[in-house]
């Protein structure tokens, strides 16, 4: 029982903490909630200042935005008016690209050549570009730019030359690419005169950095653009010939039994030729028989030199056998001899020498 008591008391104790809590609980929110609501308050405020502080710059690239989307409709309005131009003006300032190809047999090929680029250059064309081909036959190329106006009658005069072997004419009308041009270099334009007067109204260096960016992208697009009108107006207004010159063969006829001259300048060619071809040859075929022979000879030379080693080993062996069988016999070994008939009568033992003896006693 006192230990129930006991229990109930400490639990009775122990509750009385979380009162204590439940009431500061509500003073503890209140203040955060003060606290979070300044700090919020404080939040909003920079940020309206930092609005406020690049308004300027939102509304200059809010202009920059605009231009750009001014520059774009304008670009599109270009377009669609070059369109309907090139629909209403096919038959009115068309720009065509004529090109003629003209291959003509001729009696004297260097004669005509320069006939016809005299010719080119009294209607006010000139040469572009001129070459002569000498093989079996002469033969030689023109290049040749005149004006558009006068292109057609030339080509009539081309017959007086000589026999027209083939000709062709190509016209190539680039109306509407050239009025397409001319549409996106007005519209360019537009965009770098608008760019040049934020240029002026640039406060910042940013803002002239990022104008003049955008200036010099522009200023490069409208020299691509006048580069093509250009090519395209040169090409229209100056017609180009190509004109193949071959000397007409029907005029030097050869039978069978007439063979072809060889020129002076083709002998000399051939023989030249032929002793460069007789030179390499000899000195393939002296360095390919040198290399046979030594594949063959090579292999024989070893086998002689290891011979000729072996028998020479040998013979030096014998040689050496030879005199240690060879043994001196002193006055002692002779005196035995003498005293024994049978190795007196022994042919094999060497007879003495007494040569020095009788010097000595002389």
């Amino acid at each position: 029982m006192n230990h129930f008591k006991h229990t109930k008391k400490s639990t009775a104790k122990g509750n009385s903490l979380p009162r204590s809590l439940r009431m500061i609980l509500p003073l503890i929110v209140l203040i955060l909630s003060v606290a979070l609501s300044s700090c919020g308050s404080e939040m909003a405020g920079g940020a309206k200042d930092a609005y406020n502080s690049y308004e300027y710059d939102s509304d200059y690239y809010t202009d920059m935005e605009v231009a750009e989307t001014e520059a774009e409709t304008a670009e599109e309005e270009a377009y669609d008016e070059a369109a309907s131009g090139v629909s209403n003006s096919l038959t009115e300032n068309r720009k065509i690209i004529l090109n003629y190809d003209v291959s003509i047999s001729v009696d004297d090929v260097i004669d005509k050549q320069q006939a016809i680029a005299e010719a080119a250059k009294s209607r006010g064309g000139y040469v572009e570009s001129s070459s002569v081909y000498e093989d079996r036959t002469t033969s030689a190329h023109l290049t040749i730019r005149l004006p558009a106006d006068q292109a057609e009658s030339f080509n009539e005069s081309l017959k007086n030359y000589g026999s027209i072997k083939s000709a062709n004419a190509d016209a190539v009308d680039v109306t509407f690419e050239h009025q397409d041009l001319e549409a996106r270099l007005k519209n360019a334009e537009r965009q770098n005169a608008k760019l040049q007067e934020y240029l002026e109204d640039a406060e910042t260096v940013e803002e002239l950095l990022a104008v003049q960016r955008e200036i010099d992208i522009i200023q490069e697009r409208i020299e691509q653009l006048n580069g093509k009108l250009k090519y395209y107006d040169d090409q229209v207004s100056y017609s180009t010939f190509y004109i193949n010159l071959s000397l007409d063969q029907s005029l030097f006829p050869q039978g069978p039994d007439l063979p072809n001259i060889v020129s002076g300048s083709e002998f000399s060619e051939k023989i030249s030729l032929a002793f460069k071809k007789g030179w390499v040859n000899f000195v393939n075929g002296v360095a390919n028989l040198t290399i046979s022979l030594a594949g063959a000879f090579i292999p024989l030379i070893i086998l002689v030199v290891i011979s000729f080693v072996i028998i020479l080993i040998i013979v030096k062996s014998t040689n050496r056998n030879r005199q240690k069988k060879r043994v001196p016999v002193n006055q002692n070994d002779q005196n035995t001899i003498a005293s024994n008939p049978v190795m007196k009568n022994d042919d094999t033992l060497p007879s003495p020498d007494y040569s020095e003896d009788k010097n000595h006693e002389k």
